[in-house]
């Protein structure tokens, strides 16, 4: 009479174990097998944006602030390279991170790249630049500030 199977549904369902086979070396390979198993189930998988990583899981995230348009396109640069560094962001994680910070026209700005370019931080601070930080900008403030100058000095004819 042939003795019965052991059927363990740990380690497979292809593997079937007869009392003769199963010796102390197959219980601890069992035991490791279900160990390793149970500690891969438990992980949490890492994020897109990293916020999950084993070396800063309990790391707060330092946020940066928006950016509209409206303040020095320079001085909020450093602001976020800053928190990207603080944050040790890689560069997607840059340019999705500055591309949830934009409001008002710099939005608009992040709406006229193309789909592919919108996340790409390298393309986003270029286009950024080219809007909010021309390299004749302080030439343009003085130009404006001569021309409203000598509009509100005229004497009414």
């Amino acid at each position: 009479m042939p003795r019965p199977e052991i059927h363990n549904k740990d380690i497979s369902d292809s593997v079937k174990l007869t009392p003769e086979m199963r010796t102390y070396s197959d219980s601890v390979l069992e035991t490791n097998f279900v160990t390793e198993r149970r500690k891969k189930s438990l992980q949490k998988p890492q994020d897109k944006l990293g916020a999950y990583r084993g070396d800063n899981k309990n790391k707060n995230i330092i946020k940066p602030a928006t950016f509209d348009g409206q303040g020095s396109w320079i001085d909020y640069k450093s602001h976020f390279e800053a928190c990207s560094s603080i944050n040790g962001w890689t560069d997607t994680e840059k340019g999705l991170y500055l591309a949830v910070s934009l409001r008002g026209q710099a939005q608009g700005v992040l709406g006229n790249l193309p789909t592919d370019k919108r996340q790409t931080f390298i393309e986003l601070v270029r286009s950024l630049e080219e809007r909010f930080s021309p390299a004749n900008q302080t030439e343009l403030y003085r130009t404006q500030l001569r021309g409203a100058s000598s509009k509100s000095f005229r004497k009414p004819s």
